[in-house]
């Protein structure tokens, strides 16, 4: 293949990546078939095609999702080595790791906020209030990082016992449950 065509077939991987319906279409018909798929087979059942292209962005695509299928290997049929096979996760597992792929993008967006307010907080700005002033201690305290502060304030404020501060930074951090 030449060099435009493999930036092709990156091209058409990125795009087929930022359509994750693709993914859940793919996995409930392998779901319902109750079988595991080779790679030819899920390129078919994606795009309606088994080109390198479309093979190359099948596997892009399973190599990146680690929520709707496992990669398991075959024997192939002459005995001359292994076929790496698709199984379909099932449905109650591809629910729990969509929730804690949801957890963890909250996280993810809690933790930029908080990191977004800190700065602003640092520059002296906090938006509507005005420039040059910060948030008081009790709007801290109120606002939508309370927890976060609390924890902060346990740690500065208590005096770790036999030198081991990391059993207050541990039950602080528990306490306010940042998950």
């Amino acid at each position: 293949f030449s060099v435009a065509e493999l930036a092709g077939f990156l091209a058409a991987a990125e795009a087929a990546e930022a359509d994750e319906a693709m993914m859940e279409v793919a996995w409930e018909i392998a779901l319902d078939g109750g079988r595991a798929l080779q790679l030819r087979e899920l390129a078919s059942l994606l795009f309606d095609d088994t080109s390198p292209r479309a093979l190359f962005v099948t596997h892009h695509l399973l190599a990146r999702d680690d929520t709707y299928f496992k990669q398991a290997t075959s024997r192939a049929p002459s005995g001359s080595g292994a076929i790496p096979v698709y199984s379909p996760r099932p449905a109650p597992e591809v629910a729990e790791l969509r929730r804690r792929a949801e957890q963890q993008a909250a996280a993810q967006r809690e933790a930029e906020a908080w990191r977004a307010a800190v700065s602003a907080a640092r520059a002296g700005s906090s938006g509507a209030r005005g420039s040059g002033s910060r948030p008081s201690a009790a709007e801290w305290l109120a606002g939508p990082f309370a927890a976060r502060i609390a924890a902060l304030q346990a740690v500065a404020l208590s005096s770790p016992q036999g030198g081991d501060s990391s059993s207050s930074l541990a039950a602080a951090s528990s306490a306010a449950s940042f998950s």
